[in-house]
């Protein structure tokens, strides 16, 4: 049966006896990771082998001993990420123990023994009680959703009623902050929504409070359809932008997003509806994130592509594993052998390129393609603009190169390049500074167009050059002896205004037919506007860039604060963007108090609730999220209608005629009208 506890180790770990845990290789250095043996642990109990049962004892007793339990320690009550560490520093550590060892003690107590919970109990409530000072701000939302999970079922698993009302507290408070936007904060994340979502379950499936399980629930469908509005059918994969994704999943070297949502779906996390939003064909997706600080996020799916954008990178945290880590825009294709394929920007600063950057010694130096650049984006369709500030072109850095970086993840997914209607014939190649350059990508054609005002080196040409696999469309602001920017500096007596670095990039379908040689004349028909305000101090005056393109039907742009280097507004053909909760053709969210989608009306009390439409399967779906009013909720379909009163939320499915009901208050009243009420709870 040791083979068994063997098998049960995570991909690329080996057991190291000398220390009682799993050993991973990270380019090739030793590691013994906590949360890495906390899950080893968590699938030794399941398995609940005597064998597996005495490794299980003999894992925990180990990771107790990654606690700080001095008591006169400020980090008492955290852990060390890896036995290798000297001490506490990642203050994540102590939520990643406990979202797997509390649901692990809740349900098999029984299979540890005596005088191991003797050790585990104590170790818990250490834990617990730094996840309580902590106090973990609720925009990181992977952190916040693990930390209420656990101290809601840990405390009952303490029956400790304040750690419970702590944890209960601070949930509402997190869900209350969501509920503003729309989406939490840690948007479109391949990695951090999975942790989320497992999370809440872990709130419906242990917590002894109903209205808890309920508003969990929700908040898990509502996580969940945004991840399947994301995900194309063809390429499997989530669209951009994302908040934070490792490269490897973002230049698809992971499974299919999509095989998460099905395994969602099969464990009953997610109904099986939610696999009819990944259609290719679904267009426009827009949805916000952080209604504060005005971040939204678009997708566009086409027949095998999606490209997104973001209006801002995610920067609420000045900390080296979490920031410089967003997709701010990216193209997601099927390639050659119908490989998925992935166009990507960064702003690359003295040529730190992709394995320069490593967070930490333990996580891999290819994890992470740092993005040295503050971005702000607009999208409609699949017509894109993006502009950059770069973060270290100032006083204190000394650079030698600075530049936009457009990039093909595989050069060799990159049929032929075409540059002013001639086909480039190798590579590296200079390009005009104004030139658009069209990529043939397979299944897409992708256009570039520089809109960089080259204000550091006015005859700076752009390159197309191919740099570790990958192709690379290079728009430099400076390249030259390694110097600082005195004029960048801010605060400072010379800044005048942020340079001006960005592009405009259109995708074709293949399938149109149109001569990939004149994609870049197409473009340059257009009306492109890229128009800024004459340098100044701000003491003396406001300094804005107008970014547009109008071609046609179609026109969007944006207006930017270069001294603060803030969006003013952005706009496409029908008027502002605004900030939607939800918009797209199968799903809308608001909290103004009617939806019609689909055929359907919801009619609701002014509180966030989403309606997602399938008139050809005969389906809608319908959550309103819990308010400060009962009722009445009604949902009103082509083949009848569903109303509720004596509830503050809810969640309705209509399905040819048959309705489930859930998540309403004890007591709501429940009338179906050309229907068959099956299910209520």
């Amino acid at each position: 049966m040791t083979d068994l506890c063997d098998r049960l180790l995570p991909d690329g770990a080996e057991w190291d006896s000398a220390f009682c845990l799993p050993c991973t290789m990270i380019d090739g250095h030793p590691f013994h990771t906590m949360w890495i043996a906390a899950d080893y642990a968590c699938a030794l109990v399941e398995a609940a082998t005597p064998e597996c049962l005495t490794r299980a004892e003999c894992v925990l007793r180990a990771l107790a001993g990654f606690q700080d339990a001095d008591p006169a320690s400020p980090s008492i009550g955290n852990f060390r990420w890896e036995h290798e560490d000297p001490g506490v520093e990642d203050l994540n550590a102590v939520v990643f123990f406990a979202i797997r060892i509390v649901p692990l003690l809740h349900r098999h107590r029984a299979r540890l023994s005596a005088d191991l919970l003797d050790v585990l109990l104590p170790t818990v409530r250490r834990a617990l009680g730094a996840i309580e000072s902590i106090n973990v701000g609720p925009e990181y939302t992977n952190i916040i959703s693990q930390s209420v999970a656990a101290l809601i079922v840990g405390g009952q698993l303490l029956d400790d009623p304040d750690i419970i009302a702590l944890g209960s507290c601070r949930f509402r408070e997190w869900v209350s902050l969501v509920d503003e936007s729309g989406l939490a904060h840690e948007f479109n994340s391949p990695v951090y929504t999975q942790m989320t979502v497992s999370a809440l379950r872990a709130i419906e499936d242990l917590s002894a409070d109903s209205g808890l399980r309920a508003v969990a629930a929700q908040v898990r469908l509502r996580q969940i359809l945004s991840v399947a509005l994301h995900i194309n059918s063809a390429t499997g994969r989530m669209s951009a932008p994302h908040c934070r994704a490792y490269f490897p999943f973002l230049v698809a070297e992971t499974p299919p997003d999509i095989d998460v949502l099905k395994d969602w779906v099969a464990r009953g996390w997610a109904p099986d509806w939610m696999l009819e939003l990944c259609r290719a064909d679904k267009g426009i997706v827009r949805e916000t994130s952080d209604r504060a600080r005005g971040v939204h996020l678009t997708s566009f799916h086409g027949a095998g592509y999606s490209v997104g954008t973001a209006s801002r990178e995610l920067d609420t945290q000045n900390n080296r594993y979490i920031a410089a880590q967003t997709t701010a825009i990216a193209v997601q294709f099927m390639g050659k052998d119908k490989a998925p394929g992935t166009l990507f920007c960064k702003y690359v600063w003295n040529d730190e390129w992709l394995g320069d950057y490593a967070t930490a010694p333990s996580r891999p130096s290819r994890q992470v393609f740092f993005d040295h650049g503050a971005f702000l984006g607009v999208q409609d369709g699949p017509r894109m603009i993006g502009a950059y500030r770069p973060r270290r072109l100032d006083a204190w850095n000394r650079t030698a190169s600075a530049k936009t970086c457009l990039v093909v993840a595989d050069a060799r997914q990159v049929g032929a390049v075409w540059v002013k209607g001639q086909k480039l014939p190798h590579l590296p190649a200079e390009i005009d500074p104004t030139a658009a350059v069209t990529l043939d990508l397979g299944n897409v054609h992708v256009v570039l167009k520089p809109l960089s005002s080259k204000e550091l080196q006015p005859e700076l040409p752009n390159r197309l050059v191919e740099r570790d696999g990958m192709l690379v469309f290079e728009i430099p602001d400076y390249l030259g002896p390694a110097r600082t920017f005195w004029n960048q500096a801010k605060p400072g007596a010379f800044f005048q205004g942020h340079i001006r670095a960005g592009f405009y990039a259109e995708v074709f379908p293949s399938s149109a037919g149109i001569d990939p040689s004149t994609l870049a004349t197409l473009v340059d028909s257009g009306l492109l506007t890229d128009e800024s305000d004459p340098p100044i101090r701000p003491d003396q005056g406001v300094r804005n860039w107008t970014l547009a393109y109008a071609r046609g039907e179609y026109s969007l742009g944006m207006k930017i604060d270069l001294h603060n280097w803030r969006r003013l507004a952005d706009w496409t053909g029908v008027g502002p963007i605004g900030l939607p909760m939800l918009e797209s053709s199968l799903a809308k969210q608001s909290c103004g108090g009617r939806i019609d989608l689909g055929g359907a009306t919801l009619i609701f009390n002014a509180q966030p609730a989403w309606l997602v439409a399938l008139p050809d399967s005969g389906l809608w779906a319908a959550s309103v999220h819990p308010g400060d009013l009962a009722g009445p909720i009604r949902l009103q379909t082509p083949g009848g209608s569903v109303e509720l009163r004596q509830t503050r939320g809810a969640t309705i499915l209509w399905q040819d005629g048959k309705v489930w009901v859930d998540h309403t208050a004890p007591g709501a009243r429940i009338s179906v009208e050309g229907g068959n009420l099956l299910g209520a709870t």
